[in-house]
């Protein structure tokens, strides 16, 4: 009997993003304010097959280079588990590529999401939490899929309750910008922590704490490889009533935050985005 179960791979967004360290064995250390858009892939698993099968289609499918990290997280699993054989893994691929989104580590948190309800002894969540951490740094948070403030090298986190509901446009112009190339001519300096509060009262208290600009380290960094990022923000930074505009992650998907309610401004930024050939999506805030 074949048993299908499907869930969204929530794009990642970066609001703030601080580099605080450096490890030993090189890894950076970060502490970012993180949230989930309504946006994302959509992974469905169905049981009952002949082999293991991860199928990619959408978009982007054809920008993934490489082993698909899905494959390495089932394996991993199943080495836990008794998650039955013959899993077919089927992803639509709407996040960007190498964009800043988490778009990889966010369809393995889907699909961990979705084996523990296949199983029937799903991991504790410590163990789960150690596995994703071996996947990916940013494979926790993208587990969760709720807003967060990670530290570490992404495996610590600290859930915010509440964010206030909050629309983005989200920008690629069409550079794929490898999170290890970004992190490896990075120099520095290093920050102090972001400060994030449990929860926020209201999008006021969210934007004052963010800013106009809100802060990436990785933002100097990511423009020198990629220089059009500075004329994606030049425009977002230019669209009415935008509340806030920056990089997420390692670039190069920017965004632009508004209020809840703006719906004409966001259309406006679409639209722009979209006439100069960019790559551009409406979403809001997963609470």
């Amino acid at each position: 009997m074949i048993r299908t179960l499907e869930t969204v791979a929530y794009a990642k967004l970066n609001l703030t993003l601080h580099v605080v360290g450096k490890r030993a064995d090189g890894l950076h250390l970060l502490d970012s304010l993180t949230v989930f858009t309504q946006f994302g892939d959509h992974v469905r698993i169905s049981t009952g097959h002949r082999n293991d099968r991860v199928d990619v289609s959408g978009p982007f499918a054809g920008a993934i280079d490489g082993e698909n990290i899905v494959s390495k997280a089932l394996f991993l699993y199943r080495g836990l588990t008794d998650t039955p054989d013959g899993l077919v893994i089927e992803i639509v691929k709407n996040i960007p590529v190498a964009a800043g989104l988490g778009g990889g580590s966010c369809d393995v948190g889907a699909v961990l999401r979705l084996l523990q309800k296949i199983v029937d002894q799903p991991l504790s969540a410590e163990a789960l939490n150690t596995l994703a951490t071996s996947v990916g740094a940013d494979v926790p948070v993208c587990l969760s899929a709720q807003p967060a403030r990670m530290k570490g090298i992404g495996e610590l986190l600290s859930f915010i309750d509440p964010i206030p509901a909050h629309q983005i446009v989200l920008v690629n112009p069409g550079v794929g910008l490898s999170a290890g190339k970004v992190f490896q001519a990075f120099r520095g300096p290093f920050s102090g922590p972001v400060g994030v509060p449990g929860g926020f009262s209201d999008g006021e208290e969210l934007f004052a704490h963010i800013g106009a600009e809100p802060r990436n380290d990785l933002l100097g960094t990511a423009t020198r490889l990629a220089p059009v990022i500075s004329d994606v923000l030049t425009y977002l930074r230019g669209v009415p009533r935008a509340r806030s505009v920056g990089m997420s992650g390692s670039g190069p998907t920017c965004f632009a935050v508004f209020s809840n309610g703006d719906g004409e401004a966001l259309k406006s930024a679409l639209e722009g985005a979209r006439e100069k050939g960019w790559w551009a999506t409406a979403t809001a805030a997963r609470a």
